[in-house]
């Protein structure tokens, strides 16, 4: 399925199974505030742009949940300030020990392929935030290459994951309604739905996911992500139904 329809199926999912989660999920910001937020950080590629257009991020609120793993969906007009303070802290981090690291210039012309990490993972100004929980983020990688788009996890700090998570926006809604439905962790972030909101729980990949139904929560089959040849996710949602907000408004090329 493509982003719009993985969306829409998340979305079903999680209304069921989340309802108070989803009712956080916000409408779609104008199309001139998506603009700004590019202008203002990098070139986005055309998957995040249509992201954007489907939702406005969601309600940071305590005892609320969160739809992704890594913590709340920023608002399009949060994520230039958030991608702004990101740069200053890894120049920061950078102008402390210059000699080891040498100029930040030099890293971010060093490493200008989508994918590749930095060494001791440091944030690049391609890096786009789409969540943040505390000091932690998961961004999309806006690099050229064959990963181009790719979504990867890390804290403000540096460190955590500096590999690729996802290779795309879509790929990433896909293995989330999967993890809902059947209660595995995507690795080590083990979903946890009580009360009408989906948190995710940080444990190892081994640890029993408590009050969390194996059986796919009881939902019909048709919800279900079912594994495919080579471990490659394919939906079988058919008709997942309307977007809470609608569908992908017209985006620019």
């Amino acid at each position: 399925m493509d982003l719009a329809e993985e969306w829409n199926a998340l979305s079903m999912v999680v209304r069921r199974l989340a309802p108070v989660t989803a009712a956080g999920i916000r409408p779609p910001a104008p199309d001139s505030r998506v603009r700004q937020a590019e202008e203002l950080t990098a070139p986005w590629t055309q998957e995040l742009r249509d992201f954007y257009a489907l939702h406005d991020g969601q309600d940071a609120i305590a005892g609320k949940g969160t739809l992704l793993p890594a913590g709340s969906l920023l608002r399009v007009s949060d994520i230039p300030d958030r991608h702004a303070f990101l740069i200053d802290v890894m120049k920061d981090v950078v102008a402390d020990d210059e000699d080891f690291y040498g100029p930040y210039s030099d890293i971010v012309a060093s490493y200008d392929v989508a994918g590749i990490d930095t060494d001791d993972h440091l944030f690049l100004p391609s890096y786009i935030p789409i969540s943040r929980w505390d000091s932690n983020h998961l961004f999309c990688d806006t690099r050229p290459g064959e990963r181009r788009g790719c979504i990867s996890f890390r804290s403000s700090d540096g460190g955590h994951l500096g590999i690729p998570q996802w290779s795309s926006l879509a790929s990433m809604l896909h293995d989330i309604r999967s993890a809902v439905v059947s209660g595995e962790p995507i690795g080590d972030w083990h979903p946890v739905l009580a009360d009408g909101t989906l948190d995710w729980d940080v444990r190892g990949p081994a640890t029993a996911v408590k009050g969390v139904d194996s059986s796919h929560n009881g939902l019909p089959s048709a919800f279900r992500a079912q594994p495919d040849v080579g471990n490659v996710w394919r939906a079988s949602v058919v008709d997942p139904g309307p977007m809470p907000y609608g569908t992908v408004r017209n985006t620019r090329p």
